[in-house]
């Protein structure tokens, strides 16, 4: 779609302003917006909004400057909305948003969220209307403008879309249980700095981390509540609400000119106060009576919230361990009759509280910052432009922190607390609760997901928090957008495609190829890419903990390999089901049983087999892992190395770059060892995703393998079953890599037992000092050929040779053996 002629553009990017039609606005006001609009003389079908950001909003200087003609284009895009808002609500209108410069080095200007919250609002509310925003690297007006032009074409679940060079990037959503990496605060050492702590969500955070720690707290709000006489302070709140038709009627008479309206408000502020105090109160009761400080500050005030920050630093010169900010105020109404005046405070007060907080901690910044957003900033929603173009810039903005600076910021984007902050408010609480649109998370729920916010290893600069509703209201504003598959590379996953679900139970589907899983070149069997056959611990591992969020991989149980999972180069694969469901759930531990499947079907498409499996298992899930057994080095006198069967040029099973991940293999005469030792990129865009060590794993079951048969045959075998692995801690090759270097492999008993009816056998991978980091039981497998241990010449399975293709080769390698 070509820009059409009558099309309405806003612009702060460089246009010749000499051409007919086009306006220079020195000041944004409704008037001048409406003025501008009248010369139009005709319906604005067609709305543009296009900037430079990284002209207009330069960082880091903007977040503490503040970046006027952006928000004055801003206001200029909703003002026009506004007017126009019947026009652009007709089938074929457009309104598309261009953010040039928005990139950097693959990472979004902080100030996209800005317009990308207004853009899903209005997408939701001007249903016949094509919106959305698209972000760029390029800073020519002229080529982003072809840019969105292609876009306009394209296929998007969500109405925000960036382009980093050739690549076209959207923002997913990735299930992720927090692991808990520390104690969250340093206890009564540490100082929290809670902007709007005194009241709503924030007061019950503050209170839950007062009794958990006992910090010194610093609130700040808007109230002053030392203004106040001190009977408002006193006697219950029941009695305290039915003193309202009383102090309406001698404000009145009082003549002081005011209206019952404001006189309401004041009452309102009164009300305030008095739960302010009482959860002042609260707090004390842990922390002590001089520990809890608060401070009236309007957040806007640049020079109050400077002075705010300057005297908690002068008090406590080793620095705020946490800042929570989480100022906010909301008001639904949609577009077309939400006031300017309301639009502008409600945006502005978490836009200008953000560029004030960071202008006064400039060069001596929070150990940690946690901004309280909303899943109306990420999603959008009907009648709220203004609530969630400020929290999705607040997302924004810490996702560029992060990535720029390291720093420990993060954006919870919030879902509906039950009665508490806005869930209070009960025109909101009986209009959602109507709509089903959220959840109403209990108080106590909120409080322990931000603790354990508090305590992850921080990987994730936004999340939010969906429960069944908001799964069902995105669903219905952006459909498929929840169980879409993650672009390769970013996202990566087994879990693909969600098929279906219920409570308990979920079927998603895989589609392997060799561009998204381009690690099985490394891993092949008779010269076809092969899943390794651990490797469905970590499917297994990801469908679980989709289901399971909360809780940790403990062990898996009973995994049995039915067929290969093999990729071809050219030949498409057919989708893989993998279908979890929780088998039992007790306070102490959580089983997930996953079945990996496959439809075959002939070359014509007629279904030949239903379901037939891959893998089975069972995923056991609990709170914590059990504790860690001890392992005794064994005596290596005695030890007689042993070619690894899977490294020579001959095996049926070819191992290259990551899954050539153990060394010094040899016998003792209590068993097996073997060297882990793992060479991949710590940002490998598979294994660094990765939920279990499968790598280890591999190498642990190939350590196992290792034998003598007729003093120099070695067995090459393919596993069948795997009656119990058990974990120790938690983490992926990677992790542990970095955790430990290398691990020690053992496996007992010397004699080969795998391809017994009832094996009897135990495989551990040992930390440094002796600690086992996992274990695996009971293995059996199939042998699929033998390698001579002198000439490397490989045998069949009966023992009988192999012609080698290439004579000319080294059938022993290059190292002689």
């Amino acid at each position: 779609r070509h820009l059409p002629e009558d099309a309405t553009v806003l612009s702060t990017a460089p246009i010749d302003l000499t051409k007919p039609g086009w306006h220079h606005l020195p000041k944004v006001t409704e008037e001048t917006v409406r003025a501008a609009l009248a010369e139009h003389r005709g319906p604005v079908r067609h709305l543009r909004v296009v900037t430079d950001l990284a002209r207009t909003a330069p960082v880091p200087a903007s977040l503490e400057e503040g970046a006027a003609s952006l928000l004055a284009l801003h206001d200029a895009a909703y003002l026009t909305l506004q007017h126009a808002y019947d026009d652009l609500s007709a089938a074929g209108s457009s309104f598309i948003t261009l953010l040039t410069g928005a990139l950097d080095n693959g990472v979004p200007h902080p100030f996209t969220g800005l317009f990308t919250g207004l853009v899903k609002c209005a997408h939701l509310e001007l249903a016949n209307c094509l919106a959305f925003a698209l972000s760029t690297d390029a800073r020519g007006v002229r080529g982003a403008a072809l840019a969105a032009e292609r876009e306009s074409t394209a296929t998007r679940l969500l109405p925000a879309v960036f382009l980093d060079g050739n690549r076209r990037l959207g923002y997913t959503l990735a299930p992720a249980a927090p692991e808990p990496a520390g104690p969250g605060l340093p206890g009564q050492d540490a100082v929290v700095l809670a902007v709007g702590g005194a009241r709503g969500i924030t007061a019950e955070v503050v209170k839950a981390l007062a009794a958990r720690y006992r910090p010194r707290i610093y609130l700040i709000g808007s109230n002053p509540l030392d203004n106040y006489p001190a009977q408002v302070f006193e006697g219950d709140d029941e009695a305290f609400a039915a003193t309202r038709q009383t102090y309406i009627r001698k404000q009145l008479v009082g003549g002081a000119g005011r209206s019952v309206a404001q006189i309401n408000r004041d009452f309102d502020r009164m009300t305030d106060a008095r739960a302010a105090r009482a959860n002042i109160r609260a707090m004390q009761k842990h922390c002590g009576a001089d520990r809890v400080t608060y401070l009236a500050c309007d957040v806007q005030d640049a020079d109050a919230v400077q002075a705010a920050v300057d005297r908690v630093l002068s008090e406590q010169p080793g620095g705020v361990d946490l800042l929570i900010n989480a100022a906010g105020r909301q008001r639904s109404a949609l577009i077309k009759d939400k006031s300017f005046a309301e639009f502008t405070s409600i945006r502005d007060l978490k836009v200008r509280s953000y560029r004030n907080l960071r202008r006064a901690f400039a060069g001596r910044p929070p150990r940690s910052w946690c901004n309280f957003g909303s899943l109306l900033g990420y999603f959008g929603q009907l009648g709220e432009p203004d609530y969630a173009a400020g929290n999705d810039f607040l997302a924004s903005a810490a996702t560029w922190a992060h990535a720029t600076r390291g720093d420990g910021e993060f954006t919870i984007g919030w879902t509906l607390w039950d009665g508490v902050g806005m869930g209070a408010n009960e025109l909101t609480k009986a209009y959602f609760k109507r709509a089903g649109s959220y959840s109403h998370m209990p108080v106590a729920e909120g409080v322990d997901h931000f603790v354990r916010e508090l305590r992850t290893a921080r990987t994730a600069p936004s999340v939010v928090h969906i429960g069944e509703a908001e799964q069902a209201t995105v669903e219905r504003f952006y459909p498929g957008y929840l169980t879409a598959a993650p672009p390769a590379g970013d996202g990566w996953s087994y879990l693909r495609k969600k098929v279906s679900s219920a409570p308990g139970e979920a079927v998603h589907e895989c589609v392997f190829d060799l561009t998204a899983d381009s690690y099985l070149r490394h891993h092949q069997v008779r010269g076809v890419p092969t899943l390794p056959g651990t490797f469905v611990t970590e499917l297994a591992a990801q469908a679980a903990r989709e289901l399971v969020p909360g809780l940790k991989v403990v062990a898996f149980e009973d995994l049995v390999f039915h067929h290969f999972l093999r990729v071809y180069e050219t030949t498409p694969s057919a989708p893989k089901r993998i279908a979890a469901k929780v088998e039992t759930r007790t306070p102490e531990l959580t089983t997930v049983t996953v079945r990996i499947t496959t439809d075959v079907r002939s070359p014509g498409g007629v279904l030949l087999a239903e379901d037939r499996p891959h893998f089975t298992a069972r995923v056991l899930l609990a709170a914590e892992h059990s504790p860690a057994p001890r392992w005794d080095a064994w005596d290596p006198a005695g030890e007689q190395p042993i070619t690894d069967p899977y490294h020579v040029p001959a095996s049926p099973v070819s191992l290259t770059g990551p899954f050539v991940s153990t060394r010094d293999t040899r016998l003792n005469p209590l068993g097996k060892r073997a060297t882990y030792h793992l060479d991949l990129r710590p940002d490998d865009p598979a294994f660094s995703r990765f939920t279990a060590p499968s790598i280890l794993l591999d190498g642990l079951a190939r350590t196992g393998v290792l034998h003598l048969v007729d003093g120099r045959l070695i067995p090459i075998a393919a596993p069948l079953s795997i009656r119990r692995i058990d974990l120790y801690e938690t983490g992926n090759d990677l992790q542990l890599t970095e955790r430990y270097g290398e691990l020690d492999l053992y496996a007992t008993p010397p004699a080969f037992d795998m391809t017994q009816p009832a094996p009897d056998n135990r495989f551990v991978a040992v930390a440094p000092g002796g600690r086992v980091v996992l274990q695996m039981k009971d293995v059996s497998a199939t042998v699929i050929g033998y390698v001579d241990a002198v000439t490397g010449a490989l045998h069949t399975p009966d023992k009988q040779p192999v012609p080698d293709p290439d004579p000319r080769r080294d059938p022993v390698g290059a190292n002689g053996r």
